[in-house]
């Protein structure tokens, strides 16, 4: 009897706790996401100064986009201010750290913030644009992007268990593919990569294999693949390649936008679209970047 009450006792403590589905009950961090190396961080957990959605699942009476935003520095929170939606009630904000749904309000949480602790995420941009271009009812937005990652941190480091977690959010919640419910994983990564000198096959390989560990923890919606890898004032063909190389329409792994066209003046009315750094997004430079990445998921076709 004593060793089952021991048994018992210790389920208790590392099993998470129990939550009512539709709650605003967040569940408990599994830790099973590693630390991120102080380096590649800060990283946005502050779930506290957030508000959380009555309703922690989805309706699919109406039309339900789940992004999941994974890469590096200019897929985080990195643009300069903060953006305020035109949508406020549809976009909501899932917390990889948590499992809770928050209104999506920058900086977004679970992803890294870069060069500012209070810096917008493009990708509530991209949510904004679509449900004003009256595509989708509600958009949910999983940030779980860490700045300054390699591929290697994806396939094999400490990133690499980071799309399994955020999979399995949606799954606590309920939330799965199916009628009004599209869920996509948005891949915005390569600079490190670059400045590194990987070359195309080891990249290749490498995003392959993050890929497929997302594909055998059950995600079967479309991957798009952005080509990323400007760096230093330059894009760099090997990485570029080695995006491009894993394109395939019939395994669900379509282009995302070429964002290493983002560079100099070539934004909107001239601008500028990089800081100071001409790596990261100005705010204008965050706007494009969404745009370009509503192009691309409009040549996927329905429901974009």
């Amino acid at each position: 009897m004593r060793l089952v009450l021991c048994a018992v006792a210790f389920l208790a403590i590392i099993l998470p706790a129990p939550t009512i589905a539709g709650s605003g009950a967040s569940l408990p961090d599994p830790n099973y996401l590693d630390p991120v190396p102080t380096q590649n961080g800060p990283v946005n957990r502050q779930s506290t100064v957030k508000t959380p959605r009555s309703v922690q699942t989805v309706n699919p009476a109406v039309r339900n986009l789940v992004i999941i935003a994974a890469g590096q520095s200019n897929i985080v929170n990195i643009a300069p201010s903060l953006y305020t939606p035109t949508n406020p009630s549809a976009l909501d904000n899932m917390n990889v750290y948590d499992g809770a749904i928050y209104a999506a309000v920058d900086p977004l949480i679970g992803t890294s913030d870069q060069l500012s602790p209070s810096a917008g995420h493009p990708i509530l941009r991209l949510a904004d644009n679509l449900v004003t271009a009256n595509l989708f009812d509600r958009v949910i937005i999983q940030p779980i992007g860490i700045g300054g990652t390699l591929i290697a941190d994806w396939q094999t480091g400490f990133a690499s268990n980071r799309i399994r977690a955020a999979l399995n959010r949606l799954k606590a919640r309920g939330i799965v593919a199916g009628t009004n419910v599209t869920i996509i994983i948005i891949w915005g990564q390569g600079e490190s990569d670059a400045l590194a000198g990987v070359s195309q096959a080891a990249y290749t390989a490498g995003l392959t294999a993050v890929i497929a560990d997302s594909r055998a923890a059950g995600f079967t919606g479309t991957w798009f693949v952005a080509k990323q890898t400007w760096q230093n004032g330059v894009a760099s063909t090997a990485i570029q390649n080695g995006q491009l190389a894993v394109i395939n329409h019939g395994a669900g792994i379509w282009e995302g936008p070429n964002a290493d066209a983002l560079v100099g003046n070539a934004c909107p009315g001239s601008s500028a679209c990089r800081v100071a750094d001409n790596i990261h997004w100005t705010d204008i430079g965050s706007a494009a970047y969404a745009s370009a990445w509503q192009t691309a998921l409009h040549a996927f076709g329905a429901p974009f």
